[in-house]
C-alpha cells in the first residue's frame, strides 16, 4: 500500500522498489476477484517506468465464467493480463511458459554471457496469492500461505529451472 506510512510498510515498499530495480521480468500479481484497488494505478505507472518486461497476474480465476475479471487489469497499461488460479494450478502452466519466454528474452541482452540465473521479482498487495504462485510453480511449498495478510514479509530467493532455463524467484 503506497498510502501506508508506518515503518514496516515503508520498508515492504523499498524492498519491493529493490526487486523491481533487481529485476531482469516482474510478475505483478492481483486478485481478480478484488479488481483494481487504491494504488494499483501507482504501481502501474512504476513499472512502466521501470525498464523490465511486466506480465500482470489476475490470480483467483478458479472458473472460466470468473474470466471476465480479468480485463479489469487492462487499465493498468501493462500488456495482457493472465488469469490463472494458483491455489488449484489453474493457468499456472502457461504463465510460465510467458515467464520462459521473458527469461529467454532478457538472458539474450545480459552483459556477462556466463551469467545462468534469470530474475523474477513476484510482488503485489497482501493476500493476492503471491505465495500461493511461488508454490504452485515449485511443485511444493516452499512459501508459507495463510489467509493472514503479511504471512511472507521478507523477500524469498528460490531457484527454479523451467524449459531448460534459470530463474531465481
Amino acid at each position: 500500500d503506497l498510502e501506508a506510512d508506518d515503518s514496516l510498510s515503508r520498508a515492504v515498499q523499498g524492498q519491493a522498489r529493490e526487486a523491481i530495480a533487481d529485476a531482469d521480468a516482474v510478475a505483478l500479481v492481483v486478485d481478480a476477484r478484488a479488481g483494481l484497488r487504491a494504488g494499483d494505478a501507482e504501481v502501474g505507472r512504476i513499472l512502466r517506468r521501470a525498464d523490465v518486461p511486466v506480465v500482470v497476474v489476475a490470480n483467483k480465476v478458479d472458473s472460466a465464467n470468473e474470466e471476465p475479471l480479468v480485463a479489469d487489469f487492462y487499465a493498468l497499461g501493462l500488456g495482457e493480463p493472465m488469469g490463472v488460479a494458483a491455489s488449484q494450478g489453474r493457468g499456472v502452466g502457461d504463465l510460465l511458459d510467458r515467464l520462459a519466454e521473458l527469461a529467454r528474452d532478457a538472458a539474450t541482452e545480459l552483459p556477462d554471457e556466463g551469467a545462468e540465473r534469470v530474475a523474477l521479482a513476484v510482488i503485489g498487495r497482501p493476500n493476492v496469492g503471491k505465495s500461493s504462485l511461488v508454490n504452485a510453480f515449485l511443485g511444493t511449498e516452499r512459501v508459507i500461505v495463510s489467509a493472514q495478510a503479511g504471512t511472507t514479509r521478507d523477500a524469498i530467493d528460490t531457484p527454479l529451472t523451467f524449459d531448460g532455463r534459470g530463474l531465481t524467484l
